[in-house]
């Protein structure tokens, strides 16, 4: 059995489901996907890859004693090359536990940076608890 692309399984791994946040790593950056997730009100929130290309509609500055180091309303994507998206999203930077500064974005613009950071910094924890109750 061929080894598929964790982005283009995606699809497959999420309901369409407005009542939940979907967290996933940055092996599912897809643009299109996630159009197609805003178009659907599915909320998510993912790691962004570095190189990454952003245009910033918007920036809010982040609470003093933050761990939230950048807080923007951006578009994701190139025109150029048919992967701007036309959804805004937001852009988060904050730290992981080691200090390295971490880029997450979402659809989740009702959540704090705070709570969108904390999240997604518990997703490990959620895949282990998930993971050891399903084990045999």
């Amino acid at each position: 059995m061929p080894k598929l692309a964790d982005r283009t399984q995606m699809g497959d791994l999420i309901d369409i489901d407005s009542d939940a946040i979907h967290l996933f790593d940055r092996g599912y950056i897809d643009y299109k996907q996630f159009e197609h997730l805003c178009l659907h009100d599915v909320r998510f929130i993912t790691r962004l890859k570095k190189n990454a290309q952003v245009e910033v509609l918007s920036e809010q500055v982040p609470q003093v004693g933050s761990p939230i180091v950048l807080d923007q309303e951006v578009f994701l994507g190139n025109s150029q090359n048919g992967t701007k998206m036309t959804h805004p999203l937001r852009l988060i930077e904050t730290h992981d536990s080691q200090g390295n500064v971490v880029m997450i974005v979402t659809n989740c613009f009702d959540l704090s940076a705070e709570e969108i950071g904390d999240l997604y910094r518990y997703r490990w924890k959620i895949e282990t608890i998930l993971y050891e109750n399903v084990s045999p």
